[in-house]
Order: C-alpha cells, then structure tokens, then sequence
C-alpha cells in the first residue's frame, strides 16, 4: 500500500484539540468559580437590603398609627418615599457594581487566553 505524503505542517490536529479542551474547560472553571462567588455577594447583599427596607417599613407603619395630625401624615409619608428613593437608587448602584464584577472575573480567562 503506498504512504501518503505527509505534509509540511507539523502542527499535531490532535494535540491542537486537546490544547483547545484544555482551554475551554479552563475557562468554564474559571466561570463557574466567578458565577458562584457573584451569586453569594448577591444574595448577602439583597438580604441585607430587603431587612433594612422591611425595618424602615415598620418603622414608617408605627409612625402612621400613632399620628394625630395631618401635617404630620403628609412628613412621614415624604420621608418614607425619600428614604426608599435613595435606598433603591443606592441598591440598584451596588447591584450595577457587582453584575460589573462578575462580567470582569468572568470574562477575565477570555482576555488571558
């Protein structure tokens, strides 16, 4: 039977796909461990907001029960609106800042690559 030439490219197709598994699974780990990690920063951080949201709440119920006037009415309603504003616009910030941080440790083994 005769041999085929071989060619002038030395480069080993199995090697090149087994260097290629090895990266992506690499990649995958790498992702896998920053998904995990982002998750639990995300979950502290929503438990943490939802309890002071919940205190504030309280805290606004028993202000309304207990007053007498109305122009007090309208000042704990507006504080109660104020301080949830910012708290959400301050927890949306913190939830921009670590969904950055998980795309950057994720993406991270990408640029490495």
């Amino acid at each position: 039977m005769p041999q085929t030439p071989k060619s002038d490219d030395t480069t080993d197709p199995i090697a090149t796909l087994q260097q290629a598994q090895a990266d992506g699974m690499a990649v995958m780990t790498s992702l896998g461990a920053a998904m995990a990690d982002n998750m639990r920063k995300f979950g502290t951080e929503m438990t943490a907001f939802v309890g002071e949201r919940f205190k504030e709440d309280v805290k606004t119920q028993h202000a309304l029960v207990t007053c007498r006037r109305l122009d007090d009415l309208a000042e704990i309603q507006a504080d109660f609106m104020k301080t949830a504003f910012d708290q959400y616009s301050a927890e949306a910030g913190k939830m921009t800042e670590l969904g950055a941080d998980l795309f950057e440790k994720a993406t991270k083994p990408l640029k490495n690559a």
